[in-house]
């Protein structure tokens, strides 16, 4: 009886750990994303397509499908290396990244100019 409920309990803990590492990314309005500005070091594709954007403070922003969207890597190379880019990115905690140093990226500025946007 003992082992099948610490069956049940592991069970259950690992279905919830799973529900948390899993769960998407939320979708924000502008007024509720925080924002952050820094120097951009490289970017890069990651898997599935996405954009990643390392900024000389080695703090992660990265675009979720950035190359389906239309952006192209070559382009965004030339344009924005060493410069500084406002990133908008929601308040979002995963356990596949404990220290928060990888952010998802709602929208990304250059000045005045719109690089992407989610929203």
């Amino acid at each position: 009886m003992k082992k099948k409920g610490l069956t049940y309990l592991i069970f259950t803990i690992v279905v919830l750990l799973l529900i948390i590492i899993f769960r998407p990314v939320p979708q924000i309005e502008e007024e509720d994303a925080l924002v952050y500005e820094g120097l951009v070091a490289d970017i890069y594709e990651t898997g599935e397509k996405d954009i990643a954007f390392k900024l000389e403070d080695g703090m992660l922003f990265y675009i979720n499908r950035g190359l389906e969207s239309g952006l192209n890597i070559d382009s965004l190379k030339t344009a924005y290396m060493g410069k500084e880019l406002l990133f908008k990115y929601p308040d979002y905690w995963t356990p596949l990244d404990p220290s928060g140093s990888h952010k998802h990226v709602s929208q990304v500025e250059f000045g005045e100019q719109l690089i992407y946007s989610e929203f």
